[in-house]
């Protein structure tokens, strides 16, 4: 038997009796500890339907060698859809993580515009704790020439 896996690709071998009969084959996946898979396994049925595989049989199915008759062109065209498909999740990758960049250049800029808008209204800000302090001033100036 396979080990354990997941994202693994499967399919069903329809096979004559007189050659194992049906077996499924599976191919490559994730195992336990997280590596990528790129085993094949041809689990035969031992003649029984597919549909009668896990109805009530306690004793393990047989499987054999991944490349027996007929499983060669089914094990390449589940490469090919794989790499088809690693392909296409790629190109999503890639389109996904360029918006995401696209998002934060703009992000990156609104920033810079918030930055330098508050550097503006600090400067405003100083500029005007600087006349306040001016007219202050001349009015306690003023106040005192008036009191004299």
């Amino acid at each position: 038997w396979p080990c354990p896996r997941w994202a693994h690709a499967s399919v069903t071998v329809e096979r004559p009796a007189a050659l194992g009969g049906p077996a499924v084959l599976v191919f490559g996946g994730i195992g336990e500890g997280g590596s990528w898979l790129d085993d094949a396994h041809l689990m035969e049925m031992g003649g029984r339907a597919l549909g009668q595989a896990t109805q009530g049989a306690t004793d393990p199915l047989p499987h054999g060698p991944a490349l027996e008759f007929g499983t060669l062109a089914v094990l390449q065209s589940l490469s090919s859809r794989l790499l088809a498909n690693m392909s296409m999740v790629e190109l999503e990758h890639a389109r996904a993580l360029s918006e995401q960049q696209l998002a934060c250049g703009e992000l990156e800029d609104q920033i810079l515009s918030r930055q330098r808008s508050l550097a503006d209204e600090d400067i405003a800000a100083t500029e005007a704790a600087g006349i306040l302090r001016e007219s202050q001033q001349r009015e306690k100036a003023f106040r005192e020439r008036i009191e004299r």
